[in-house]
């Protein structure tokens, strides 16, 4: 390939941007090392350790970093990103925040099932709260108060809880670098 390779280019809000800096310099590499770095490794399927940052409220300012990257390694990562329904900056930030705080990083439609999780658990809690008013108001009357809906709120808890640790593990898979 004559000339320079492909440049790849991300908006990092100030206290990832501090996290991807101290990694950066913990492993003695420059940003572009560094970045070109996670990408190889998730492509390939290779860890990329984590590092202990704390973010302060009034880091999370965006700032621009350019980063340099073979074709092929841009060509995979715009791929990546539009599967994800991403702007590529948006998935490379998402990437390197994942990689960096090993917290999941959830797209609009994973956000919208999170919400849709917590109408349910709302409703469970209305459930409850109707469960134990009856019980405050006849206390000796607690035969009507069916077990088998205490049982059916368990279940939908349960549930509820199964399927959000779900998604977030599958978060945490589909952005991992290892």
């Amino acid at each position: 390939m004559n000339g320079p390779s492909p440049i790849v280019k991300t908006r990092l809000k100030e206290p990832l941007y501090e996290r991807f800096r101290a990694e950066a310099e913990t492993r003695g590499l420059t940003d572009s090392e560094l970045l070109r770095l996670a990408v190889i490794r998730l492509l390939d399927g290779k860890p990329v350790e984590a590092a202990e940052v704390h973010v302060e409220p009034d880091q999370l300012e965006l700032q621009r970093k350019t980063v340099w990257m073979p074709g092929f390694l841009m060509k995979a990562a715009e791929e990546r990103a539009s599967k994800k329904g991403m702007s590529f900056s948006r998935w490379m930030a998402a990437l390197i925040q994942s990689n960096l705080m090993r917290q999941p990083v959830l797209s609009e439609s994973e956000v919208s099932v999170v919400e849709a999780s917590n109408r349910e658990l709302a409703a469970v809690g209305r459930n409850i709260n109707q469960i134990a008013r009856v019980l405050n108001e006849a206390y000796f009357e607690t035969e009507r108060v069916r077990l088998d809906r205490l049982e059916e709120l368990s279940l939908q808890i349960k549930k509820t809880r199964e399927f959000i640790g779900a998604l977030v593990r599958g978060s945490r898979a589909a952005w991992r670098a290892d």
